[in-house]
Protein backbone atom coordinates (compact mmCIF):
# COMPACT_ATOMS: atom_id res chain seq x y z
CA UNK A 1 0.00 0.00 0.00
CA UNK A 2 0.67 3.60 -0.45
CA UNK A 3 1.74 3.78 3.48
CA UNK A 4 4.17 1.45 3.34
CA UNK A 5 6.54 3.09 1.18
CA UNK A 6 9.82 2.48 2.48
CA UNK A 7 9.99 0.05 4.72
CA UNK A 8 8.47 -3.65 6.34
CA UNK A 9 4.93 -3.76 4.94
CA UNK A 10 2.55 -5.90 7.62
CA UNK A 11 -0.85 -5.71 8.86
CA UNK A 12 -0.63 -4.54 12.23
CA UNK A 13 -4.41 -4.07 12.85
CA UNK A 14 -4.80 -8.06 12.88
CA UNK A 15 -6.47 -9.61 15.82
CA UNK A 16 -4.88 -11.55 18.98
CA UNK A 17 -4.00 -15.28 18.19
CA UNK A 18 -5.63 -18.30 20.38
CA UNK A 19 -2.20 -19.36 21.37
CA UNK A 20 0.99 -17.57 23.00
CA UNK A 21 3.41 -16.04 19.85
CA UNK A 22 6.26 -13.60 19.03
CA UNK A 23 6.89 -12.50 15.72
CA UNK A 24 9.72 -10.51 13.98
CA UNK A 25 9.97 -9.28 10.89
CA UNK A 26 13.67 -7.74 9.53
CA UNK A 27 14.24 -5.82 6.52
CA UNK A 28 17.27 -4.64 4.74
CA UNK A 29 17.32 -2.10 1.85
CA UNK A 30 19.81 -0.88 -0.16
CA UNK A 31 19.71 1.98 -2.27
CA UNK A 32 22.47 2.55 -5.08
CA UNK A 33 22.82 5.83 -7.12
CA UNK A 34 23.00 5.25 -11.10
CA UNK A 35 24.05 8.82 -11.88
CA UNK A 36 27.57 9.09 -10.54
CA UNK A 37 26.74 10.71 -7.26
CA UNK A 38 28.40 7.87 -4.77
CA UNK A 39 25.48 8.35 -2.82
CA UNK A 40 24.83 5.00 -0.71
CA UNK A 41 22.20 4.44 1.69
CA UNK A 42 21.23 1.30 3.26
CA UNK A 43 18.58 0.47 6.22
CA UNK A 44 19.82 -2.84 7.60
CA UNK A 45 18.95 -3.50 10.62
CA UNK A 46 16.80 -0.09 11.35
CA UNK A 47 13.39 -1.64 9.24
CA UNK A 48 11.75 -4.14 11.80
CA UNK A 49 8.33 -5.29 13.38
CA UNK A 50 8.05 -7.02 16.75
CA UNK A 51 5.04 -8.10 17.38
CA UNK A 52 4.00 -10.62 21.03
CA UNK A 53 1.05 -12.16 21.59
CA UNK A 54 -0.24 -13.41 25.11
CA UNK A 55 -3.00 -15.93 23.26
CA UNK A 56 -6.16 -16.77 25.40
CA UNK A 57 -5.49 -16.31 29.21
CA UNK A 58 -8.89 -17.47 29.91
CA UNK A 59 -11.49 -15.02 28.71
CA UNK A 60 -8.90 -11.80 28.22
CA UNK A 61 -5.99 -12.02 24.98
CA UNK A 62 -3.52 -8.90 24.84
CA UNK A 63 -1.33 -7.99 22.08
CA UNK A 64 1.58 -5.25 21.39
CA UNK A 65 3.91 -4.52 18.67
CA UNK A 66 6.97 -2.17 18.00
CA UNK A 67 8.26 -1.40 14.54
CA UNK A 68 10.33 0.75 12.84
CA UNK A 69 11.35 2.21 8.99
CA UNK A 70 13.77 4.10 7.20
CA UNK A 71 12.37 6.23 4.31
CA UNK A 72 15.06 6.84 2.00
CA UNK A 73 15.79 9.48 -0.22
CA UNK A 74 15.52 9.60 -3.90
CA UNK A 75 18.25 12.20 -5.14
CA UNK A 76 17.61 14.15 -8.57
CA UNK A 77 19.85 12.71 -11.37
CA UNK A 78 20.36 15.71 -13.01
CA UNK A 79 20.71 18.59 -11.01
CA UNK A 80 23.96 18.36 -9.13
CA UNK A 81 25.41 21.16 -7.21
CA UNK A 82 29.24 21.65 -7.34
CA UNK A 83 31.27 23.53 -4.19
CA UNK A 84 29.37 27.03 -3.67
CA UNK A 85 30.72 29.56 -0.46
CA UNK A 86 31.46 27.59 3.09
CA UNK A 87 30.35 24.75 0.65
CA UNK A 88 31.80 21.23 2.15
CA UNK A 89 30.85 18.38 0.53
CA UNK A 90 28.92 18.45 -2.74
CA UNK A 91 24.75 18.20 -2.86
CA UNK A 92 22.50 16.48 -4.39
CA UNK A 93 18.64 17.60 -3.93
CA UNK A 94 16.37 15.15 -2.61
CA UNK A 95 13.20 14.58 -4.29
CA UNK A 96 10.83 13.51 -1.35
CA UNK A 97 10.74 13.43 2.83
CA UNK A 98 12.93 10.94 3.87
CA UNK A 99 13.54 9.87 7.79
CA UNK A 100 11.88 7.69 9.92
CA UNK A 101 8.98 5.96 11.32
CA UNK A 102 8.22 4.59 14.58
CA UNK A 103 5.16 2.52 15.46
CA UNK A 104 4.51 1.32 18.74
CA UNK A 105 0.56 -0.10 19.95
CA UNK A 106 -1.15 -2.25 22.33
CA UNK A 107 -4.63 -4.14 21.92
CA UNK A 108 -6.39 -6.38 23.75
CA UNK A 109 -9.82 -7.97 24.19
CA UNK A 110 -12.37 -10.09 26.94
CA UNK A 111 -14.50 -12.39 25.79
CA UNK A 112 -18.04 -11.89 28.60
CA UNK A 113 -19.35 -15.33 26.43
CA UNK A 114 -19.70 -16.04 23.34
CA UNK A 115 -21.76 -13.32 22.14
CA UNK A 116 -20.42 -10.36 23.64
CA UNK A 117 -17.05 -9.04 23.89
CA UNK A 118 -15.24 -5.90 24.67
CA UNK A 119 -12.07 -4.67 22.55
CA UNK A 120 -9.53 -1.93 23.00
CA UNK A 121 -6.63 -0.54 20.98
CA UNK A 122 -3.92 2.13 21.55
CA UNK A 123 -1.35 2.91 18.71
CA UNK A 124 1.06 6.18 18.51
CA UNK A 125 3.44 6.65 15.74
CA UNK A 126 6.21 9.06 15.49
CA UNK A 127 7.58 10.44 12.10
CA UNK A 128 10.76 12.48 11.84
CA UNK A 129 11.33 13.13 8.26
CA UNK A 130 13.52 16.16 6.29
CA UNK A 131 14.59 17.33 2.93
CA UNK A 132 17.03 19.15 1.11
CA UNK A 133 16.54 21.72 -1.84
CA UNK A 134 17.82 24.49 -4.23
CA UNK A 135 15.67 26.09 -6.66
CA UNK A 136 18.64 27.76 -8.63
CA UNK A 137 19.62 26.04 -11.70
CA UNK A 138 23.18 23.95 -11.13
CA UNK A 139 24.41 25.67 -14.81
CA UNK A 140 23.96 28.99 -13.39
CA UNK A 141 27.07 29.79 -11.78
CA UNK A 142 25.75 32.69 -9.45
CA UNK A 143 22.50 31.83 -8.86
CA UNK A 144 23.60 28.03 -7.51
CA UNK A 145 27.04 29.38 -6.33
CA UNK A 146 25.65 31.51 -3.81
CA UNK A 147 21.75 30.31 -2.75
CA UNK A 148 21.72 28.44 0.38
CA UNK A 149 20.74 25.09 0.82
CA UNK A 150 17.20 24.67 2.25
CA UNK A 151 16.34 22.11 4.71
CA UNK A 152 12.80 21.42 4.94
CA UNK A 153 12.01 19.07 8.49
CA UNK A 154 8.80 17.33 9.63
CA UNK A 155 8.75 16.26 12.84
CA UNK A 156 4.82 14.19 12.91
CA UNK A 157 3.18 12.25 16.39
CA UNK A 158 -0.03 10.30 15.97
CA UNK A 159 -1.74 9.01 18.34
CA UNK A 160 -5.49 6.84 18.24
CA UNK A 161 -7.21 5.25 20.77
CA UNK A 162 -10.14 2.57 20.25
CA UNK A 163 -13.04 1.28 22.28
CA UNK A 164 -15.21 -1.71 21.10
CA UNK A 165 -17.98 -3.51 22.60
CA UNK A 166 -19.97 -6.72 20.18
CA UNK A 167 -22.83 -8.17 21.40
CA UNK A 168 -25.92 -10.01 19.76
CA UNK A 169 -30.05 -9.38 19.88
CA UNK A 170 -31.78 -12.51 19.97
CA UNK A 171 -30.87 -15.11 17.13
CA UNK A 172 -30.93 -12.74 14.38
CA UNK A 173 -29.16 -9.52 14.74
CA UNK A 174 -25.54 -8.55 16.33
CA UNK A 175 -24.03 -4.84 16.71
CA UNK A 176 -21.22 -3.24 17.25
CA UNK A 177 -20.55 -0.55 19.17
CA UNK A 178 -17.39 1.58 18.56
CA UNK A 179 -15.50 5.06 20.02
CA UNK A 180 -12.47 6.21 18.83
CA UNK A 181 -10.52 9.01 18.91
CA UNK A 182 -7.30 10.66 16.90
CA UNK A 183 -4.63 13.53 17.64
CA UNK A 184 -2.47 14.48 15.10
CA UNK A 185 0.95 16.89 15.64
CA UNK A 186 2.85 17.91 13.53
CA UNK A 187 5.78 20.60 13.80
CA UNK A 188 7.40 21.53 10.57
CA UNK A 189 10.40 24.58 10.42
CA UNK A 190 12.37 25.67 7.13
CA UNK A 191 16.53 26.34 7.24
CA UNK A 192 18.76 28.46 5.02
CA UNK A 193 22.17 27.06 4.88
CA UNK A 194 25.76 27.34 3.09
CA UNK A 195 26.95 24.24 5.03
CA UNK A 196 26.15 20.64 3.52
CA UNK A 197 26.01 19.02 6.98
CA UNK A 198 22.94 21.57 7.94
CA UNK A 199 25.29 22.76 10.65
CA UNK A 200 29.16 23.96 11.62
CA UNK A 201 31.09 22.56 14.68
CA UNK A 202 32.43 26.28 15.55
CA UNK A 203 30.39 28.66 14.33
CA UNK A 204 26.58 28.90 13.51
CA UNK A 205 25.66 29.15 10.02
CA UNK A 206 22.15 28.65 9.15
CA UNK A 207 18.75 31.15 9.50
CA UNK A 208 15.53 29.95 10.09
CA UNK A 209 13.47 30.45 7.21
CA UNK A 210 9.72 29.66 8.49
CA UNK A 211 7.76 27.24 10.83
CA UNK A 212 4.37 26.06 10.99
CA UNK A 213 2.35 23.30 13.30
CA UNK A 214 -0.92 22.09 12.68
CA UNK A 215 -2.64 20.07 15.31
CA UNK A 216 -5.69 17.93 14.63
CA UNK A 217 -8.39 16.22 16.60
CA UNK A 218 -11.11 14.08 15.64
CA UNK A 219 -13.62 11.75 17.71
CA UNK A 220 -15.57 8.53 16.35
CA UNK A 221 -18.82 7.14 17.56
CA UNK A 222 -20.62 4.08 15.65
CA UNK A 223 -22.98 1.78 16.10
CA UNK A 224 -23.63 -0.77 13.31
CA UNK A 225 -26.16 -3.80 13.18
CA UNK A 226 -26.36 -6.89 11.35
CA UNK A 227 -29.91 -8.80 10.58
CA UNK A 228 -30.40 -11.73 8.84
CA UNK A 229 -33.87 -11.14 7.64
CA UNK A 230 -34.55 -14.97 6.32
CA UNK A 231 -32.48 -17.37 4.54
CA UNK A 232 -31.38 -15.45 1.82
CA UNK A 233 -31.39 -11.54 3.05
CA UNK A 234 -29.00 -9.90 5.53
CA UNK A 235 -29.54 -6.40 6.52
CA UNK A 236 -26.62 -3.98 7.69
CA UNK A 237 -27.43 -0.68 8.89
CA UNK A 238 -26.14 1.68 11.30
CA UNK A 239 -25.65 5.03 12.61
CA UNK A 240 -22.24 7.12 13.33
CA UNK A 241 -21.08 10.81 14.60
CA UNK A 242 -18.05 12.37 14.40
CA UNK A 243 -16.40 15.60 15.50
CA UNK A 244 -13.09 17.23 14.24
CA UNK A 245 -11.14 20.34 15.76
CA UNK A 246 -8.19 21.63 14.01
CA UNK A 247 -5.80 24.76 14.90
CA UNK A 248 -1.93 25.47 13.81
CA UNK A 249 -0.55 28.50 11.47
CA UNK A 250 -1.94 26.77 8.35
CA UNK A 251 -5.58 28.39 9.24
CA UNK A 252 -5.43 31.71 8.91
CA UNK A 253 -9.49 31.96 8.06
CA UNK A 254 -9.84 30.49 11.32
CA UNK A 255 -13.11 31.47 13.15
CA UNK A 256 -10.74 32.35 16.25
CA UNK A 257 -6.77 33.70 15.74
CA UNK A 258 -4.23 34.50 18.02
CA UNK A 259 -0.54 35.53 17.46
CA UNK A 260 2.09 33.00 18.62
CA UNK A 261 5.64 34.29 19.90
CA UNK A 262 8.31 31.61 19.03
CA UNK A 263 12.05 31.12 20.35
CA UNK A 264 14.16 30.46 16.99
CA UNK A 265 16.70 28.13 19.09
CA UNK A 266 13.76 25.90 19.63
CA UNK A 267 13.89 24.91 16.21
CA UNK A 268 17.46 24.87 15.56
CA UNK A 269 21.10 25.14 17.86
CA UNK A 270 23.15 26.37 14.60
CA UNK A 271 21.74 29.71 13.90
CA UNK A 272 23.80 32.60 13.00
CA UNK A 273 24.20 35.27 15.79
CA UNK A 274 25.54 38.81 14.87
CA UNK A 275 28.79 38.51 16.68
CA UNK A 276 29.04 35.05 16.06
CA UNK A 277 29.38 34.19 20.11
CA UNK A 278 26.08 32.89 20.69
CA UNK A 279 25.75 34.75 24.51
CA UNK A 280 22.13 35.06 25.84
CA UNK A 281 21.48 38.70 24.66
CA UNK A 282 22.52 37.24 20.77
CA UNK A 283 19.66 37.24 18.75
CA UNK A 284 19.38 34.38 16.29
CA UNK A 285 19.18 34.78 12.52
CA UNK A 286 15.49 34.68 11.64
CA UNK A 287 12.84 35.65 8.99
CA UNK A 288 10.31 34.63 11.16
CA UNK A 289 8.20 38.16 11.52
CA UNK A 290 5.10 39.77 13.46
CA UNK A 291 3.05 40.44 9.74
CA UNK A 292 0.22 42.56 9.48
CA UNK A 293 -2.76 41.45 8.29
CA UNK A 294 -6.22 42.79 7.14
CA UNK A 295 -9.47 41.15 7.50
CA UNK A 296 -11.85 41.47 5.07
CA UNK A 297 -15.01 39.73 2.74
CA UNK A 298 -12.62 37.46 1.84
CA UNK A 299 -10.24 36.98 4.54
CA UNK A 300 -6.81 37.70 5.45
CA UNK A 301 -4.70 39.46 3.55
CA UNK A 302 -1.18 40.64 4.35
CA UNK A 303 -0.92 44.77 4.65
CA UNK A 304 1.98 45.41 2.55
CA UNK A 305 1.38 49.21 2.97
CA UNK A 306 1.86 48.48 6.77
CA UNK A 307 5.14 46.57 6.37
CA UNK A 308 6.71 48.60 3.29
CA UNK A 309 5.43 51.99 3.87
CA UNK A 310 4.42 52.70 7.69
CA UNK A 311 1.00 53.08 6.94
CA UNK A 312 -2.82 51.77 5.98
CA UNK A 313 -1.84 53.49 2.27
CA UNK A 314 0.84 54.06 0.26
CA UNK A 315 2.71 57.26 -0.48
CA UNK A 316 1.67 59.29 -3.29
CA UNK A 317 3.81 58.92 -6.35
CA UNK A 318 6.03 61.20 -7.57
Amino acid sequence: GADAIGGVIHIITKQGVKNPAVELNVEGRYHASRNGSGTETNTLPANFYLRADSGDLGKFNLSAWTSKREVLPVYSGERGYQYGVNWYTDFKPSLRYYGSIKNDGVSGSYAFDKDNKFSFRITTEKENMQRRNKMSNPMDILGSFFEPMQIYQRDRTRDTYNLSYAGRIGKNTDYTLNYGYGKMRENDSNLLTYYGSGRDKYAGKNDLAGVDYLEHKQTNIDLHFNTAVNDAHYLSYGLGYQKEDASGSRLKNAPKTYTKMIDPWDYDKSLAVEDNTAGVDDTPSSYVHDHKFIRNENGFIWDSNTEYYGSDAPPPMT
